[in-house]
């Protein structure tokens, strides 16, 4: 189920994503900009596709004036980092290490803090500088109000056709309390992103001084979503193989397109398309289609060759390296205690829906979405500590196996299964024995919850 409504969310982006490419190569033509507006606008349509969920409540209201803000102060950062290289560069850390501190402030910060770093991350996709006088920042603005209005008309399609169901509701699943005395998540994974993008910039400008945004990049997509050390480590792995098998894929086929052939970009928007559905699958998909159409666009504005191959995967690792050795060793945060605290969050929502099913039928629907909300978020983090739980298990075959933080999935989902059990509509009547299997079932949830307090960290 929740599969199913993550491809069909993705196949609205991939729509979104060709309304937004139209719409700014007809304004490329008419008003005479470079291709960079065309592909910020790209970018920022497929990361709103993931970053925007429909909803109500105040951040709705300003996401256009905030994300045509931010794009003209990116564009002003962008003329930045041509003539002041080190002003630019540290400019730009310290606004993506913005982006993620504000997140300490609520669900609303968190989201107005994806849009800051949106149009920042346009500027490392760009493969070429913007010559003067050309694409001014203004111009960032209309790219940013484009990929906004194509995401917002691609989802009211959806909804109303029925491809796609709106979310009932804004509220967030309430996270579990933070304990005391500790430095706050938001501010440690802030700190990670900064040392992390500002070395990257150090090390790029040194090692690749024109292609420097490769290395920035991939550290920016590794740490970013940071779900605790275990998921920046699988995240960096599968970056670095999906990249390498999409870039070896993609240069011979960027050799068959000679510099700024039309159809090269028409592959280009069938690679991103298909990426965005299979990142519902495994982001390796994402990571090495991503590349391949990197790749391309490069091959676009006449950047080919093997020694440009060596050096992209090189960049590629380089900058994975550093967003896990940031997110290692300083203030790390880890991914058992993140599933943990999400599983615990969903053992509320548990409580708050079997409450609903026995006083409050009319709020069955609303309660059923946050379970189901709150159970996507526990998949979301579960891959690393289920890889870690393998691994110690073969280590110590001959032990009797302990109770790990990755068995709190299997709880959770036998918990989804006692959810879809009692219907779908409010007025309906509940079989006593739904909800006698979703009593079992969230008690199993909080023993294992309990048992894997003490358990080894991921």
């Amino acid at each position: 189920m929740l599969r199913n409504q993550q491809v069909r969310s993705a196949v609205v982006t991939s729509a979104a994503m060709m309304v937004a490419f139209l719409l700014a190569w007809l304004l490329e033509t008419l008003a005479g900009l470079n291709p960079d507006v065309v592909v910020l606008a790209v970018v920022l349509t497929l990361s709103l596709g993931r970053a925007l969920r429909p909803g109500r409540g105040p951040v709705q209201g300003v996401v256009p004036l905030v994300l045509a803000v931010v794009a003209v102060g990116a564009g002003g950062v962008g003329r930045l980092l041509q003539e002041h290289p080190n002003a630019g560069g540290t400019v730009f850390t310290l606004a993506l290490g913005l982006s993620v501190w504000v997140r300490r402030f609520g669900p609303q910060a968190a989201r107005l803090g994806t849009l800051i770093a949106l149009p920042f991350i346009g500027l490392l996709v760009a493969p070429m500088p913007l010559p003067p006088g050309a694409a001014q920042p203004l111009w960032g603005a209309v790219a940013a109000v484009i990929a906004y209005a194509s995401v917002v008309l691609a989802r009211s399609v959806a909804d109303r056709t029925g491809f796609t169901a709106p979310a009932p509701s804004d509220e967030p699943v309430r996270p579990a309390p933070q304990p005391r005395g500790r430095v706050a998540v938001s501010t440690r994974m802030a700190l990670q992103m900064t040392v992390a993008v500002g070395a990257s910039f150090a090390l790029g400008r040194w090692a690749y001084p024109d292609h420097w945004p490769w290395l920035v990049l991939t550290a920016f997509i590794v740490c970013s979503g940071n779900r605790g050390r275990g998921d920046v480590l699988h995240k960096a792995g599968l970056r670095v193989v999906g990249a390498g098998l999409g870039t070896l894929a993609a240069t011979p086929l960027a050799g068959l397109f000679g510099p700024g052939d039309r159809r090269s970009i028409v592959v280009i928007l069938a690679v991103l398309a298909v990426a965005t559905c299979l990142r519902a699958v495994n982001y390796a998909y994402w990571a090495g289609a991503v590349t391949a159409a990197l790749s391309l666009l490069y091959g676009y504005f006449g950047q080919t060759g093997q020694a440009l191959l060596v050096q992209r995967l090189a960049a590629i690792v380089l900058g994975a390296a550093l967003a896990v050795a940031a997110s290692w060793l300083l203030l790390p945060v880890r991914s058992r205690q993140v599933l943990r605290g999400r599983a615990a969050a969903l053992l509320t929502a548990l409580g708050e829906l079997a409450d609903a099913v026995r006083h409050r039928p009319e709020g069955v629907g609303h309660h059923r979405a946050r379970c189901q909300e709150a159970l996507r978020r526990v998949e979301e983090v579960a891959r690393p500590p289920q890889l870690h739980r393998l691994l110690t298990r073969r280590l110590s075959a001959r032990r009797r196996p302990a109770a790990h933080a990755a068995d709190a999935l299997e709880a959770a989902r036998r918990c989804a299964s006692a959810v879809a059990r009692l219907g779908d509509t409010a007025d309906s009547t509940v079989p006593a024995a739904a909800l006698a299997e979703l009593d079992a079932a969230r008690a199993e949830l909080g023993r294992v919850l309990r048992a894997t307090r003490p358990a080894a960290a991921t």
